[in-house]
């Protein structure tokens, strides 16, 4: 079966067989999960994350709640913007 690309000028051909360049990388086995984002910012949840890399030979972690609001990564009210909210002052 081809497939054109959606560029159109080349195609793509399915022909079943298992391909022999290189192996499937299991990229699964060198992941580790963890709980929410804000706990990788705490100096013990790093040194067992440097422990897990060190004598498990984890090379990503995976995580949820990189965008959540105790990130401060963006704020929507108080004025919007970037980081903490942070008092304002004014200026004559």
């Amino acid at each position: 079966m081809t497939l054109p690309e959606l560029t159109g000028s080349t195609a793509l051909t399915i022909d079943g067989v298992a391909p022999t360049e290189a192996p499937l990388r299991h990229v699964w086995n060198e992941c580790v999960g963890a709980g929410r984002a804000n706990e990788a910012l705490r100096a013990d949840w790093q040194g067992h994350f440097r422990e897990a890399v060190t004598e498990l030979g984890a090379r990503f972690v995976r995580f949820h709640g990189l965008f959540h609001d105790d990130m401060f990564v963006y704020r929507a009210s108080d004025g919007g913007g970037f980081g903490p909210q942070t008092p304002s002052t004014s200026r004559c």
